[in-house]
């Protein structure tokens, strides 16, 4: 598997993809622009 961007350490905290994830576990992904917020929703 290819990510679109490599997962990340920082302050102690592991980080990765958010859209890689969700779709991979079958969710799909959008954006909430005005609130700021990923939104993940699974079928």
């Amino acid at each position: 598997m290819r990510l679109d961007a490599p997962p990340g350490v920082v302050a102690g905290r592991t980080f990765v993809p958010v859209r890689f994830l969700a779709e991979t576990l079958g969710a799909s992904v959008t954006w909430g622009g005005d609130s700021q917020r990923v939104v993940g929703t699974l079928p």
